[in-house]
């Protein structure tokens, strides 16, 4: 299977001039490879966030130490999949 555009934007070390430079190989108008990056972007972190009834499930039982392991949960993806 072939990598996505968000795939390779990670891969890279100079975020910035990724950006550029593929819009310009790839032949893309102006600002349209950002848009498929954070497209990109969301469903990678869809499919890796816990699933949300961790949190309701803590929020109903009052138990805050599940609410935050969820919320640490999030932005560890958030971390590992920034938005570009």
């Amino acid at each position: 299977m072939e990598k996505t555009a968000y795939e390779y934007y990670l891969e890279s070390t100079d975020k910035e001039n990724f950006i550029v430079e593929k819009t310009i190989e790839w032949k893309l108008p102006e600002g349209d490879l950002v848009k498929i990056l954070v497209s990109q972007c969301k469903e990678i972190r869809k499919l890796n966030y816990p699933p949300i009834e961790d949190y309701i499930d803590g929020v109903v039982k009052n138990n805050q130490e599940q609410i935050d392991t969820y919320i640490n949960e999030c932005l560890s993806v958030k971390q590992q999949y920034p938005k570009p």
